[in-house]
């Protein structure tokens, strides 16, 4: 079953600033307005409002077919040198303010600026290290999981986010969202699993219609569920 609306404009660009804040958000699990009947559950009963607000204007995760039984969703080339602009100019900045102060003396009170451009360097670590956290759909274990390596038992799992059966999961969602910063504006497209009863767990949210379209089309497949679109 597949709702589509026509695609709106190309993102504007976005502050940087906007974009890391979104990035080192924690994914929220939803909460349903009212009850839906498990046995039911359709595209019109369910919330149709973000769960994660705001969006990256580029592609931060794109799916891999790892094998048969696996697929990942994991951090784009994009993503991965958006968090080295703040990694490389953090340590540049820290660099040049290093050189000036010991050409200057000794003074501790002149070393406080240093400190500065080292809270780019943490951010950029931060990201870089939730970059790294995969969206995994295994079909051999039978679940779907946020996390970082591959899950071997129980208490593994039991250590990821968001960890959900395969069998939970009735239908994948994907809705837009127009994300305005500093004047300028874009869309941001945010892919959901719904759960029985209508409980929904955020799995990627980012610019690139294309690719996510893409992406939960083969994941629906792979997955035998309906891709709910109003993108």
């Amino acid at each position: 079953m597949t709702d589509t609306v026509p695609p709106k404009a190309s993102p504007a660009d976005v502050a940087l600033t906007d974009v890391a804040a979104h990035l080192t958000r924690e994914p929220m699990l939803g909460q349903v307005s009212k009850p839906v009947n498990r046995q039911n559950l359709s595209a019109s009963a369910i919330d149709w409002k973000p769960l994660q607000r705001g969006g990256a204007n580029f592609r931060t995760h794109c799916l891999h077919d790892v094998a048969p039984d696996r697929l990942e969703f994991r951090a784009s080339g994009g993503l991965r040198r958006f968090c080295l602009v703040f990694i490389v100019a953090g340590l540049a900045l820290s660099g040049l303010f290093v050189s000036e102060q010991l050409a200057a003396g000794p003074r501790i009170d002149q070393w406080l600026p240093v400190l500065f451009p080292l809270l780019f360097v943490l951010a950029g670590v931060v990201m870089w290290w939730l970059a790294g956290q995969r969206r995994v759909f295994d079909l051999t274990q039978g679940y779907y999981w946020r996390g970082k390596g591959r899950v071997t038992g129980p208490e593994a799992l039991n250590k990821q986010k968001d960890v959900v059966a395969l069998a939970e999961i009735r239908a994948l969602q994907l809705l837009e969202e127009r994300v305005h910063s500093d004047g300028a504006s874009y869309y941001s497209f945010e892919l959901n699993l719904v759960l029985a009863g209508g409980r929904r767990i955020n799995v990627i949210d980012h610019g690139s219609r294309a690719s996510v379209v893409k992406d939960v089309t083969l994941l629906g497949q792979r997955l035998g569920v309906p891709v709910w679109d109003r993108s």
